[in-house]
């Protein structure tokens, strides 16, 4: 009987170098942690964030690197097309393109992206938010 919880292999790169693939879920999870850890080490104060931090919408502040993150994240993850059936990151910048990883990549390899987290770390006072929006790029995003 197959449940529905069970092991599923990796999404390896094409060019896979032959490294142990069942360390790729710890990779997974690790690199994940590395993203959130700042936002689940919020300090308990008074801002919404300190008071319920597992509810918290991210905070709207404006700024030129938020205001060119956003456009990234929106441009990457904004088409539904990053997780294959495995329901796994896949491999590519925007949708399978297995083609262009490297040798050492794999699902783990991509929980990179929970990097973009790590501004959900910052006090509500810090600059990242309170900044006024600043261009960004000489293009409209």
């Amino acid at each position: 009987m197959t449940h529905k919880y069970r092991r599923k292999l990796p999404e390896l790169s094409p060019t896979w170098d032959g490294r142990n693939k069942d360390v790729t879920y710890m990779e997974c999870f690790g690199r994940l942690m590395a993203g959130l850890a700042p936002w689940l080490s919020l300090a308990d104060d008074d801002t919404p964030e300190g008071i319920n931090p597992t509810q918290t919408t991210p905070r709207m502040g404006k700024g030129q690197v938020r205001a060119g993150m956003t456009a990234v994240i929106k441009r990457m993850f904004g088409n539904n097309r990053n997780f294959n059936t495995k329901d796994f990151l896949t491999l590519g910048f925007n949708g399978s393109q297995a083609g262009i990883s490297d040798y050492y990549t794999n699902n783990g390899s991509l929980y990179m992206a929970s990097l973009a987290f790590l501004p959900l770390g910052l006090p509500a006072d810090d600059p990242f938010w309170t900044d006024a929006l600043q261009p960004w790029t000489s293009k409209k995003a």
